[in-house]
């Protein structure tokens, strides 16, 4: 990609974020960044600035301008503009906040703090998240067009057009669904058997996963996790047919289906990677914002699936999901991995558990008075296969 590409694609972005706006906060406070007067507004506009100075020396006086974009990325040294762009460009909101604490942890220096960022998300990661963003603006153009031309009368010219790329998208949307499915079915199963091989072999699963439960002490998660690691329910699962791990999957496989930021089919290894880490974690979390207290009205594409917890990254909690970096908070959903409904007694446990965690990791987060500035909201029960919650920050930072 290059620059001049890249100021293209910034220029559709929004103008802030909300994890960057906290992020240049911090900074401010701590004395390393925003101290002198900036020439800039917004990190969309620093970018775009920026980028302009690349047909020549620009504003900070360069000597080699031939440059590509990955390399303008790897060089710039103003943390939240590295962190904009990352966040703008659509990247999960995980992998965005963890990012920022990185940072935050790096030396206190301009330099060793951008490179932090993109020690967590090279720019690879980011061009993908660009093309993705591109190809969505010129579909959203292409059906714009199409239904201009079909207001005006012009479509009775060319009366098969529609036709053919009403069945192309779905043709499109059958493939995804079938090569999600499929990938889905196969990693279910090796998941399971792996489990009921262990638990043949003399180890004890549900002690060594009882912590990763939600409940209000260790004893009721150890009870918890012997349930659902029991023998009889490992070796049935692991031989589950395709159906049947369909069904056991839907409250969270409807989102994934339909959600604009889950891996596609023209990704199989990254689709693979993150339905194996869904399938091997004890619960999945739907997320959406701003918080509405009441599931998306408009369906789930708009919602982000994550497993929780999320061990790859060391920050997949319900706090680090839902209210880091983000104001507002979130509305949350969280089912089993395997979505069997909830007992009256496991769904007890878990709100008490959802809760104490939370509040715990917003403490860490320098929310002391974490259960005065959040609300955690718990919703009426729609599908007892699904704990609803809308969390919302109510006090100051």
């Amino acid at each position: 990609m290059t620059p001049q590409k890249l100021a293209s694609a910034i220029s559709k972005l929004p103008d802030t974020t909300p994890v960057t706006t906290r992020f240049s906060q911090e900074l401010k406070e701590r004395g390393t960044w925003g101290t002198n007067r900036l020439w800039y507004k917004t990190q969309k506009e620093h970018w775009v600035g920026w980028l302009k100075g690349y047909g020549g020396p620009g504003f900070y006086g360069r000597k080699n301008w031939n440059r590509d974009a990955e390399f303008v990325y790897n060089h710039i040294v103003c943390p939240p503009m590295v962190l904009w762009l990352t966040e703008a460009s659509g990247i999960s909101p995980a992998l965005v906040r963890r990012a920022r604490r990185a940072a935050l942890h790096a030396k206190p220096n301009l330099s060793a703090q951008a490179a932090a960022i993109r020690m967590v998300i090279p720019w690879g990661i980011i061009e993908d998240h660009l093309k993705k963003q591109g190809e969505v603006l010129v579909l959203g153009s292409t059906v714009k067009s199409e239904k201009r031309r079909i207001g005006t009368g012009e479509a009775a010219k060319k009366p098969g057009m529609k036709r053919v790329r009403k069945g192309e998208l779905a043709r499109k949307r059958t493939a995804r669904i079938k090569t999600l499915e499929t990938i889905l079915v196969e990693v279910f199963r090796a998941h399971w058997r792996a489990v009921d091989a262990a638990i043949v072999r003399g180890v004890d699963v549900a002690q060594k996963r009882a912590h990763m439960f939600f409940a209000s002490n260790d004893k009721a998660c150890l009870r918890i996790a012997r349930r659902y690691y029991s023998p009889a329910r490992a070796a049935k699962l692991a031989g589950a047919a395709a159906p049947e791990i369909l069904r056991l999957s839907e409250p969270w496989l409807s989102a994934a289906r339909e959600s604009v930021f889950f891996p596609d089919e023209e990704e199989p290894l990254e689709l693979r990677k993150e339905l194996r880490k869904l399938v091997s974690a004890e619960y999945v979390a739907l997320v959406w914002r701003p918080p509405t207290f009441e599931l998306p009205q408009d369906g789930w594409g708009g919602c982000t699936v994550f497993c929780l917890p999320d061990e790859s990254v060391g920050y997949g909690d319900v706090y680090e999901i839902t209210g880091a970096g983000f104001s507002v908070g979130a509305g949350l959903r969280v089912c089993k991995s395997v979505a069997e409904p909830f007992l009256e007694s496991e769904r007890r446990e878990a709100g008490v558990g959802i809760e104490q965690e939370f509040f715990e990791n917003a403490k860490q987060d320098d929310y002391l008075d974490a259960e005065d500035q959040w609300q955690v909201a718990f919703l009426g029960v729609t599908d007892r296969r699904a704990i609803d919650v809308d969390i919302t920050e109510v006090g100051e930072i």
